[in-house]
């Protein structure tokens, strides 16, 4: 193991308070904006990468080998489950409307599928943005 991937190594508990630390929602709505069908097991993959993505210090190996010990999975698996729910998402042309909430170009319509892991960086990214919430979220309502 490399010198970075020994300082960004984390145990699946840790995973799994991040993970429930996270925002869900904001998550959830940023990769179904972006074409993500819930349906597919790249969904869940990727939305757990994003989540894990900082923790890890960026580096897919980490995010993948967690990702595979809590679902029980290999790492192999999970980059084509990521690959193809991204391939399906560019085949369904719903780039420009994320493009739009972001406000630049980010997702390219006929351009080669992005990779998973510049997917999962420029989500984890966007996350860190204070406006972010109140472009893909709903209000929440006041009881």
């Amino acid at each position: 193991m490399n010198e970075q991937a020994v300082s960004t190594a984390i145990d699946i508990d840790e995973a799994k308070k991040i993970i429930e630390n996270s925002d869900k929602e904001l998550v959830s709505a940023m990769l179904v904006s972006s074409g993500i069908r819930t349906c597919m097991t790249g969904y869940e993959y990727l939305k757990m990468a994003v989540q894990l993505y900082k923790a890890c210090g960026g580096v897919m190996e980490e995010i993948k080998k967690v990702i595979g010990e809590i679902y029980s999975t290999n790492q192999a698996a999970i980059e084509k489950n990521m690959r193809k729910a991204l391939k399906d998402a560019a085949t369904r042309d719903v780039t420009d409307h994320f493009n739009v909430r972001i406000g630049c170009n980010v997702l390219q319509s006929g351009r080669k599928t992005i990779k998973a892991k510049e997917y999962v960086a420029m989500l984890a990214e966007y996350l860190e943005m204070p406006e972010v919430h109140s472009l893909f979220c709903l209000p929440k309502k006041e009881e």
